[in-house]
């Protein structure tokens, strides 16, 4: 899927395989591995890549692909995976369609929004939702009768553990199976970013040289966001206040991990290219 969305986005096999290679070896992808949280995070790739296909093509068939990838990713049975995959990709395209109207077009100094693109989008990612129903709407009736109501889940991580996107450590490694350094109610899993040096300098070039493309925009949108409630910012931890008050208390935020690690692989790869 990773792959699938650097061709979508018009590199080369050797870009599309940093994207993917990126994804697959990052630290939080490879953490979770045997978990059902990369069951759901792993059509990431492949939803995005159909979305931009449904924004640029008029044929019907990027849009039955999103709904089927959206599904897919729902029935990967992890809700809190759920959560923050559909969170971030609604940010990435919101990102996406609205930096890409700011941009002038020809003849224009500004562009304006293209209305039927968006609605295939949307139209796309909502009939994924409607084909996963017969497997949400249960869940949502055992979700509320279990230990899940009484899990604690919105706390940020130590905003020193963000250098561990370009440096290998987590937090105690698979030898001792929980946190250390006052994380003792963590697991490494959870703590894992590591995508490389090599990968986070390519980031920052593609930032720096390509800012001006919506998709480096929403990419750049959709990571920070990530990072935001992934990470306690000190001072009350106010985004995870921010994300109980809406009503999302149980949810492991430090889970959106994998997501920042896939922001980071496909900037890193057009920074490559």
């Amino acid at each position: 899927g990773a792959y699938a969305r650097g061709w979508v986005l018009g590199l080369g096999v050797r870009g599309a395989a940093a994207v993917g290679v990126g994804c697959e070896l990052s630290g939080p992808f490879a953490a979770w591995l045997g978990y059902p949280f990369d069951s759901v995070t792993c059509w990431a790739g492949w939803i995005v890549a159909f979305g931009l296909l449904a924004l640029r093509r008029r044929s019907p068939w990027p849009v039955v692909g999103l709904a089927a990838a959206v599904a897919a990713a729902l029935y990967g049975g992890q809700p809190e995976g759920a959560v923050v995959l559909l969170g971030a990709v609604a940010l990435f395209f919101a990102v996406l369609v609205l930096f890409g109207a700011a941009a002038p077009e020809r003849g224009r100094r500004r562009g304006r929004v293209r209305w039927r693109p968006a609605l295939r989008l949307a139209g796309g990612l909502i009939a994924g939702v409607g084909l996963a129903l017969p497997l949400v709407a249960p869940a949502t009736e055992v979700s509320a009768a279990s230990i899940r109501r009484a899990a604690g889940g919105a706390r940020g991580l130590p905003l020193h553990l963000l250098a561990y996107l370009g440096f290998q450590g987590y937090d105690g490694l698979p030898v001792t199976g929980t946190g250390g350094g006052g994380l003792s109610k963590l697991f490494y899993t959870e703590t894992a970013a590591y995508v490389g040096v090599l990968a986070v300098v390519a980031c920052v070039v593609a930032v720096v040289t390509l800012w001006r493309r919506p998709v480096v925009a929403g990419l750049v949108a959709s990571g920070l966001a990530c990072c935001l409630v992934v990470y306690d910012l000190g001072t009350g931890a106010p985004v995870q206040h921010l994300v109980t008050r809406l009503g999302l208390g149980t949810v492991a935020l430090q889970r959106a991990l994998p997501l920042v690690g896939f922001a980071v692989a496909v900037l890193a790869a057009l920074g490559l290219e």
